[in-house]
């Protein structure tokens, strides 16, 4: 006989591999029909559901003896328009009935010529008694008994059930006027949201297959979300377009492409209010052509290329509505041509730049950045043509692309140079396809825009890159000197998004260049060809902050809290950022000689002595002592680690919406305002677990309770400066803040998938990859 003995304790990893069949380990969602249905009361739908469980949920190596055990399973049916506070929804009727559909034994140990062996695997019963979860989940009890003699085994079931259940809020009463009730919305959106967190979640940590699993169901919830009155379907939209683009980052092409589909499918299939008609066109079209895009990275050409059509009627459409970005539409469509051109679908390309085309001399005012986009994209349907080998087409294209340039060159603040340029290479074009008359108008067009040759020196300044505005279509480094190419004219400086700072200079017919003598303190190069912007000392203290200060400036750096000299160009709005996405609600003015500014209402944390500024902010306390994990600012140059549970004072210049996050890769669903005056607020959303009092919040969180009592394994909660340890198999609670970006993470001593919990602001649970035998519920009182 075999004398091999194996370990009697081994990993669900090692019995997988003693398995004569490797099963797929995640099962597919379940698959649920709702019927509407009057009756009996209070039911209002009749559901059919089939569920796919393990009765072994880990493999083991059995001794014989018969193993009876209660289970229970979490079924794929998600009540609607769920509400815990009405007991209605609890009420549940089922008829069910279970059959095996799969069983895994393997060759008894010591028996090394006969493959035969005794089991037992069966179903003894299902409860009539049946549960809904907080989150409106059904969730089914049933008896199992198995059997097994020195096997590795596992066996799993399909339960078929017929469910009558409540949905949706309540009749209208008198007087109600039919108002839709919200919370069948919410609801619905927090579940398609938590769904897709937790995926997120799962792809940023590494582990595809569990996220791929809960695609499907994400997918179906989102879907559900969209077809509810009073949906927001543009949010729904976007989370789509971002998740798509998650996935396809992670290479599951295939998966992108699916989530994109239904990101163009509800959009398609809703019906937008008259003020929201621009917006959703530009989310069809674009969505669209993101589609096309995901399936042509897919390797699925031939279902791509039928998309383009549509694609190009889509942008049409959208650019007829009011307020359209016709712009934006057609650098879409160039870069769709690009694609196309470069699947070699050299037809397809030519009518998506056509389109692009006709859009801009349709709909574009004649302003400059017009002039531009119109004149190059005509030469791009020129070149198009001639790819196609339509040479006859790009010819008869030639004289009103030459046209084109030449009216944009005579716009005020036209890139002169630019269209020089494009003029040439117009004219090497039209040669080498025999037009020589064409090549020739090109080349005398080209010689025609004469711009003259001026250098602009900014390597004195902080921060040295600059635009000029309508010239520049993209920033200018001058910390060596630039060479632009301007025509006659008075030109502004900028360096600020939406503001033009106080220099003006003036480009002579000579060449020279000429300024106003209040400039000479900051600037030189009068009468000659070079500019040189000297810029005046500011000096920026921030010792006092918590927290580093962006610049919003051109190639600005954070400045860390302390004391900065600066070189800046004169003007008015200077703004910062004191963490990502927050604008602080204050401004900086730089005058001609140097002297700093600020508003009055600035005065309760800013103040100014000459070219000095300090900035203190305000001191904010943060008591989170009841919280069993600590918190991390998310602020720009934040020198310390994570604060620990306890009370905190930092000092932070006003601005909304600052946020924390209280374990790593998760962001809480909370934040704090500052106003100039020194308010501290936060949101209503936020009072179920947090309150303010003058410069004080205070955050209890809410209690958790973790129910492990009926599994062996312990638990460790992913948190920052969680000081608990390990949690023992039992009850054990955790007071959290809720969280808006990924979820709580669990480490097990078994070898299971991280159990992963998510909180919303009203204290309702989300929770996926939990075990059998592992729950989690909100202590409430």
């Amino acid at each position: 006989m075999n004398g091999s003995v194996l370990n009697p304790f081994p990993t669900s990893v090692d019995a997988y591999s003693h398995l004569p069949y490797l099963y797929p380990l995640a099962e597919p969602p379940a698959s649920v029909v709702k019927i509407p249905v009057a009756g009996p009361a209070p039911f209002t739908t009749l559901a059919v559901i089939r569920t796919r469980v393990h009765l072994v949920p880990v493999m083991r190596f059995a001794d014989g003896v018969t193993k009876r055990d209660t289970l229970q399973v979490a079924t794929g049916l998600f009540l609607d328009g769920f509400d815990p506070a009405r007991p209605e929804h609890r009420q549940v009727v089922h008829s069910s009935s279970g059959t095996l559909r799969m069983m895994q034994i393997s060759a008894e140990v010591d028996v090394f010529t006969d493959d035969n062996t005794d089991f037992t695997i069966a179903i003894d019963s299902i409860a009539a008694a049946s549960t809904v979860s907080d989150q409106g989940q059904w969730v089914l009890t049933f008896d199992v008994a198995t059997a097994f003699v020195q096997t590795w085994a596992t066996a799993a079931a399909e339960i078929s059930s017929w469910v009558l259940c409540v949905e949706g809020a309540p009749p209208a009463g008198p007087g109600s006027g039919g108002a839709v009730d919200p919370v069948p919305v919410a609801t619905q959106l927090r579940a398609a949201e938590s769904r897709q967190n937790a995926l997120a979640a799962f792809l940023a940590a590494g582990k595809v297959r569990n996220a791929l699993f809960l695609l499907p169901e994400t997918l179906a919830a989102y879907r559900q979300y969209a077809g509810l009155p009073s949906a927001d379907v543009m949010r729904a939209a976007s989370n789509l377009t971002a998740l798509s683009a998650q996935l396809a980052t992670a290479d599951q092409l295939g998966p992108a492409v699916d989530t994109q589909s239904a990101e163009v499918d509800i959009v398609a299939g809703h019906t937008p209010s008259a003020g929201q008609t621009t917006l959703f066109g530009l989310a069809l079209a674009e969505g669209r052509h993101s589609l096309f895009t995901r399936l042509v990275n897919a390797g699925r050409v031939a279902d791509a290329l039928p998309l383009v059509p549509a694609a190009i009627a889509d942008y049409r459409r959208y650019a007829t509505l009011p307020d359209a970005d016709v712009m934006r539409a057609a650098a879409d469509l160039t870069t769709l041509s690009g694609q196309a051109a470069t699947l070699g679908q050299l037809d397809t390309a030519v009518d998506v730049q056509r389109a692009e085309v006709d859009m801009l001399t349709t709909f574009a005012s004649p302003a400059t950045l017009f002039g531009l986009a119109l004149a190059e994209g005509r030469h791009s349907l020129v070149t198009r043509l001639v790819a196609a080998g339509r040479v006859d087409e790009a010819r008869s294209q030639a004289p009103e692309t030459i046209a084109d340039y030449q009216r944009y060159a005579a716009l005020p603040g036209a890139d002169v140079s630019r269209a020089r340029g494009d003029l040439l290479q117009l004219s090497g074009q039209l040669a080498r396809i025999g037009d020589d008359a064409g090549a020739r108008a090109a080349a005398a067009a080209a010689a025609g825009l004469v711009g003259l040759t001026i250098r602009i020196d900014t390597g004195q300044l902080t921060y040295p890159k600059f635009l000029i505005p309508g010239i520049t279509p993209a920033e200018v480094d001058g910390s060596t000197p630039a060479v632009l190419s301007l025509a006659p004219g008075t030109y502004g400086f900028q360096q600020m998004s939406g503001v033009i700072s106080d220099l003006r200079f003036t480009v002579r017919d000579d060449g020279t260049l000429d300024y106003d003598p209040r400039f000479d303190a900051y600037a030189g190069g009068r009468g000659t060809t070079t500019l040189i912007v000297r810029g005046v000392p500011v000096t920026v203290d921030t010792s006092a902050l918590s927290h580093g200060l962006l610049p919003m400036i051109l190639g600005g750096t954070a400045l860390d809290p302390g004391v900065h000299d600066l070189r800046l160009v004169p003007a008015a709005g200077h703004r910062f950022q004191p963490a990502s996405g927050i604008v602080a609600d204050f401004t900086m003015d730089v005058t001609s000689d140097g002297t700093v500014e600020t508003d009055p209402r600035f005065a309760g944390f800013a103040h100014t002595d000459g070219a000095r500024l300090t900035i203190t902010g305000y001191p904010i306390t943060l008591d989170f002592a009841a919280l069993s994990h600590g918190l991390l600012p998310m602020l720009l140059g934040w020198a310390g680690p994570s604060l620990p549970p306890g009370v905190h004072e930092l000092s932070i210049i006003p601005g909304e919406h600052y946020r924390f996050q209280p374990a790593s890769g998760v962001v809480a669903d909370f934040d704090i305002s500052v106003s100039p005056a020194g308010d501290l607020t936060i949101d209503t959303r936020f009072d179920g677990f947090a309150r303010v009092s003058a410069r004080t919040v205070t955050i209890p969180g809410y209690v958790v309770t973790i129910d492990s009592a009926a599994v062996s394994f312990f638990l460790t909660p992913i948190l920052l400066d969680f000081a608990g340890g390990t949690l023992a198999p039992g009850l054990n609670d955790l007071t959290l803040i809720p969280t808006a970006i990924g979820a709580y993470a669990f480490r097990s001593s078994a070898d299971i998938l991280d159990p992963l919990l998510a909180l919303d602001t009203g204290g309702a649970l989300t929770l996926a990859q939990f075990p059998d035998g592992v729950t989690a519920r909100r202590r409430t009182e």
